[in-house]
């Protein structure tokens, strides 16, 4: 369910800025450090569009792994608990 709701977000997102960008096909000036570029701003607002939903995913993604390890760390020290208690119940006293 959560990603048919990403989808359509994303997919929403994506329909907003092609309906921005269509009568928006004049050229704009980057100005930028080392100099200035002459581009189209439906170009423009298209790389922006996508360079940060990358930089997004990008983090996003991160902190999934980042998440799967831990969560593989507790999985490694609950198994071992979970035989050490095991080992305390088998022992006679």
């Amino acid at each position: 369910m959560v990603r048919v709701i990403a989808w359509i977000f994303f997919l929403g997102v994506f329909a907003v800025t092609v309906i921005l960008t269509a009568p928006n096909a004049h050229s704009v000036v980057l100005n930028y450090y080392l100099g200035s570029l002459e581009i189209s701003l439906a170009i423009l607002l298209f790389l922006s569009l996508s360079l940060g939903a990358l930089i997004g995913i990008s983090f996003n993604l991160l902190w999934v792994w980042r998440l799967r390890r831990d969560n593989r760390q507790l999985q490694k020290l609950y198994r071992q608990a979970l035989t050490k208690s095991q080992a305390k119940q088998d022992t006679p006293t």
